[in-house]
């Protein structure tokens, strides 16, 4: 593991990655910045979240998913003239690409 995800993965808190998985696993997505359960993701977190974090994280917090990275698991982003850039990480078994686009693309324009 890299210095930089190596420090993402040591500062990642449990709760944290708990909302995470939940989120894929219900609404299928997780927006960078946007609330989820009282947590709010930063970009950080989610670029620094490649497939050997995610699995390092499940499992120093015994998380039981049947998320697979490789497989159900994937990210895109977007540029917002007011906003920036921003990420959205999403379970394409309940999101597909197009769909996250759109769903990334409303909550910018509803920020």
């Amino acid at each position: 593991m890299n210095d930089s995800n190596k420090e993402h993965f040591d500062i990642f808190p449990k709760d944290g990655f708990e909302i995470f998985i939940n989120c894929l696993e219900t609404q299928g997505y997780v927006i960078d910045s946007k609330e989820e359960s009282g947590y709010a993701f930063s970009s950080t977190q989610l670029d620094n979240m490649t497939e050997e974090v995610f699995y390092a994280l499940i499992e120093k917090f015994n998380i039981n998913t049947d998320l697979d990275y490789g497989k159900n698991i994937s990210s895109t982003g977007c540029y917002h003239q007011e906003h920036g850039s921003y990420s959205i990480f999403f379970n394409d078994e309940i999101v597909d690409y197009y769909e996250a686009k759109e769903i990334l693309s409303q909550y910018l324009d509803n920020l």
